[in-house]
């Protein structure tokens, strides 16, 4: 009996230290970062050396990181410092840049179902963290992101605006969302069967033009309903498939002149000022391959005539390259020493005063951060980082 307490007592005991070693490493690992409350609040202690950069790790309670972590690191990836910022509306997000308006960035966040009524932006040139109310709504609706092209500011909401409430039909189990102009505070209510994809509201000639999303029908093949052309105006909604029902549609980005819409088969829908379209091909000098023409890693439009596109196929793995729009729509992939088909490219932005793009490359064994001038998309800088797949975003100071 007294040998069964012993080793009771010495098993409590080893337990013992390792919990206080755990709580000593945490509170040395707090000890040796900068705590900040609230992301607005974030002003870094800049080193005397301009060639470093900040890697934010936005809060994610998937992976039980409570704060966002930012690292400052050397240009060889090296750690000078670290902080630790306390936002409870702050996490994991998606940078959206659009070409009209460059020196700001439109926050989407993900990997935590909220409903709140407010967005983020961040000012390049401020260098600084943004948080936008939305108090034209009746109702808590949510953000379901924020990516969109035009004059106007657009997002689309998890809820409908008009009830708060997905309003499920219990048959079909179909649901309502919304989709906002925060420009001019009007909003519209989208139709059973008609659910905005997460991709690129395109603000063009007073409209807005969604993806819907594609549903199983009775032959258990997915039918898609094409694309959604919005007039917020008169509450009316369009669809148009220009294809058929089998091929599934992306809107990508839209200029002044033209909205651009992808499809799965390769083929590029230009609308023009008459809301008509012309096709193109632009992927058709290309080796014959199966590609999948949407990419998980969306376009970074670099300006109104060209973006960085990434194409990918099972069998070849990733192109990236090129899409040029004008004067006719063309995919020309890269021949760059850092480009590889066995890596994946998420782009994150552009700063034109840095004249740098930011893009993270992974492949199965590790991730790195490439700096690429805006200009020649030459490599400028490469460094690798740990847990990339936690990495959204990075500033050079």
């Amino acid at each position: 009996m007294k040998r069964k307490y012993t080793f009771l007592w010495m098993a409590l005991l080893i337990a013992g230290i390792i919990i206080s070693a755990l709580s000593i490493f945490r509170n040395t690992e707090y000890e040796n970062r900068t705590i900040i409350n609230g992301i607005e609040n974030f002003k870094p202690n800049y080193s005397d050396k301009k060639e470093n950069f900040l890697l934010f790790y936005p809060a994610d309670p998937r992976v039980s990181q409570e704060s966002t972590i930012v690292k400052e690191v050397t240009k060889k990836g090296k750690i000078i410092r670290e902080y630790a910022i306390k936002d409870s509306d702050f996490g994991r997000m998606l940078i959206h840049q659009k070409p009209n308006n460059l020196n700001k960035l439109f926050i989407s966040f993900f990997g935590d179902a909220t409903i709140d009524n407010y967005f983020f932006t961040y000012d390049i040139v401020k260098r600084k963290f943004d948080k936008i109310n939305l108090e034209y709504f009746k109702y808590p609706v949510g953000v379901d992101h924020i990516q969109h092209y035009g004059e106007d500011t657009l997002f689309q909401t998890i809820v409908s605006h008009k009830t708060g409430d997905q309003n499920i039909d219990p048959k079909t189990k179909e649901f309502k969302m919304s989709i906002s102009n925060y420009s001019t505070k009007k909003s519209i209510e989208t139709e059973y069967g008609f659910v905005p994809k997460w991709t690129p509201l395109l603000g063009f000639k007073n409209k807005i033009f969604y993806g819907t999303s594609g549903e199983v029908n009775e032959k258990e093949t997915v039918e898609y309903p094409g694309i959604g052309i919005i007039d917020l105006e008169n509450q009316i909604i369009h669809y148009e498939s220009p294809e058929s029902n089998e091929v599934d549609l992306f809107p990508i980005c839209s200029s002044k002149d033209r909205a651009y819409i992808v499809s799965d088969t390769g083929k590029l829908y230009a609308y023009n000022n008459e809301l008509k379209y012309k096709v193109f091909e632009p992927f058709n000098k290309l080796q014959k391959q199966d590609f999948y023409y949407y990419q998980e890693f969306r376009p970074l439009v670099i300006n109104e005539k060209t973006a960085l596109y990434n194409l990918y196929s099972y069998e070849y793995g990733n192109t990236l390259g090129l899409l040029t729009f004008e004067p006719v729509p063309n995919f020309k992939p890269l021949k760059k020493s850092y480009v590889n088909n066995k890596n994946h490219y998420k782009f994150i932005y552009q700063d034109i005063d840095k004249e740098e793009i930011y893009v993270l490359s992974n492949n199965e064994e590790s991730y790195k951060v490439l700096i690429l001038d805006n200009k020649t998309l030459d490599l400028k800088v490469e460094f690798p980082v740990e847990y990339g797949h936690l990495l959204d975003f990075i500033v050079r100071i």
